[in-house]
């Protein structure tokens, strides 16, 4: 089930920022349908980790872009920011996760701030970064932020948690 989905609504015009808002989305279904099948406290804590730090990454460089090209409204930017990553923390800050409730309150947090803030604050910054962008062609994008997902895959088919990677599972021993 997707709980959130993109849409051209979205788009701000610079490709690689649209493609961190696209895999944002993403971790937010990963993290949906983790609940919904109802993994391990565990597994949804991995999730909800990857989710915050994939945040920060993106914010990182969103941040960087405004900064490089003197963007007006950057700190104003920035104070929201810092203050949805301090929303989740709290939300995160009892430890794992106790309840599905705790994490079901986070995970809506997250799409409702994202969408709200996307078509609003990010909208404000997308002309203003094009402009400058296009005024210098030579200009590389800053390099992607990492991520767990293929570039075409199904969340649910392709995120597998940490601790559980082939790499790092033990083998199947006889008891």
């Amino acid at each position: 089930m997707v709980l959130v989905s993109w849409s051209d609504d979205f788009s701000v015009g610079i490709g690689h920022i649209d493609g961190q808002h696209r895999r944002w989305m993403d971790l937010i279904n990963v993290l949906h349908d983790a609940m919904v099948r109802g993994e391990t406290d565990d597994v949804v804590d991995a999730v909800l980790l990857d989710v915050l730090e994939y945040t920060r990454t993106h914010f990182q460089e969103e941040e960087t872009l405004m900064e490089r090209f003197a963007f007006p409204g950057f700190q104003a930017h920035k104070h929201v920011h810092d203050a949805f990553v301090g929303q989740l923390r709290e939300k995160m800050a009892t430890g794992p996760t106790e309840s599905a409730a705790l994490s079901m309150d986070a995970l809506h947090l997250m799409r409702d701030w994202l969408v709200r803030h996307i078509q609003h604050m990010d909208q404000d910054y997308a002309a203003y970064l094009q402009d400058k962008l296009a005024s210098e062609p030579l200009v590389q994008e800053p390099a992607r932020a990492p991520s767990m997902l293929g570039p075409a895959c199904r969340p649910t088919r392709c995120w597998t948690p940490p601790f559980q990677r082939p790499s790092q599972r033990k083998p199947n021993l006889p008891v």
